[in-house]
């Protein structure tokens, strides 16, 4: 009998670590996700094959507002694909909260020209695709408009903003 119920704890003790190891895993995939909408309203300045501040700000599906400034290597337009290579970023919930970070990494891809998208991305014909990663884990993705200069412009971004859930 000793030795049953020594493995009856054995097996519990390890049963208990499969689940807390579970419910560890979920709560760090657990992520939050807005949709958000803007303009660009500062193009960022350009020293060399960098252009540093490249800055967005607009509203959020959930009734907040968001902004963003992000530093580059590479030429925008279409044809062209750029590195992001950092910046900041700061989410003001509807309800009064703020949240911030930093940008890490990131592309921007535009198609190769006006009646041409970007593959996979539902950008729509001349619209650049974009993924930017954030410190804190989150992300930045969606579509950015300034290649339509009669139609639309400042430049429009669409996408959405996803963090993690502390």
């Amino acid at each position: 009998m000793g030795r049953l119920h020594l493995v009856r704890r054995i097996v519990l003790v390890l049963a208990c670590g499969v689940i807390l190891n579970a419910v560890a895993l979920v709560a760090l995939a657990a992520t939050t996700t807005v949709g958000i909408s803007g303009r660009e309203f500062f193009p960022g300045v350009h020293y060399g094959s960098a252009t540093y501040g490249a800055s967005f700000a607009g509203g959020t599906a959930a009734g907040g507002a968001w902004a963003a400034s992000v530093n580059y290597l590479g030429t925008a337009g279409l044809t062209h694909t750029v590195a992001i290579f950092g910046g900041s970023w700061v989410l003001a919930n509807a309800d009064g909260s703020r949240l911030f970070g930093r940008v890490s990494t990131g592309v921007v891809a535009w198609p190769a020209d006006l009646s041409s998208s970007v593959t996979g991305s539902g950008c729509g014909n001349g619209v650049a695709a974009f993924s930017a990663y954030l410190s804190n884990g989150g992300s930045i993705v969606g579509c950015l408009d300034d290649t339509h200069f009669a139609t639309v412009f400042p430049p429009t971004i669409v996408g959405f903003l996803t963090l993690p859930v502390p």
